[in-house]
């Protein structure tokens, strides 16, 4: 699904991912257009151990793929009790949601989340 979401947002929103951190060739940022490149963030993608992100799997040393996004700070609390969400990873952990990417959220709803993390965080 990671794939999907990158594509999705490359599509919708005409933006290209950009690779930050040489170490970390699969942490994708997503920001709005802007003249000078540096527009704000609102979409992250990256790979993260099921540990890292605070989910207990079974197997918490498994990778998965991941979608961080600005939310509603009451719904981050409503869906961060849910186990196919977690608190912003990387991010700050009261307006970010990291949505799973293992299929435990449909992909319409990884879409709606990456469509009002766009909102949320236009000027």
């Amino acid at each position: 699904m990671y794939d999907q979401a990158n594509d999705y947002i490359s599509e919708r929103y005409g933006v290209q991912p950009e690779h930050l951190w040489q170490e970390y060739p699969e942490y994708d940022v997503f920001r709005h257009p802007s003249r000078d490149g540096k527009g704000k963030w609102f979409a992250f993608l990256a790979n993260a151990m099921y540990e890292q992100i605070g989910e207990k799997a079974n197997n918490p040393n498994e990778e998965t793929f991941v979608a961080v996004v600005k939310v509603d700070p009451e719904l981050i609390n409503e869906l961060s009790t849910q186990p196919e969400y977690a608190r912003g990873y990387h991010m700050n952990k009261e307006h970010w949601l990291t949505v799973l990417l293992d299929g435990s959220v449909s992909f319409t709803d990884v879409c709606k989340h990456i469509d009002s993390s766009f909102q949320l965080t236009s000027d």
